[in-house]
């Protein structure tokens, strides 16, 4: 994934985790790692 997709990705991760979307779908939905999704917390 390329560095802006990566951020466009991160951004989207955090809104659906705010939104209370488990990290699970929120994994399916961007692409990004379980390791990647705890590190936006």
């Amino acid at each position: 994934m390329k560095e802006g997709e990566m951020k466009k990705q991160k951004e989207i991760a955090k809104k659906l985790l705010a939104k209370g979307m488990e990290v699970q779908d929120v994994i399916e939905a961007t692409g990004l790692t379980k390791e990647e999704i705890k590190n936006l917390k």
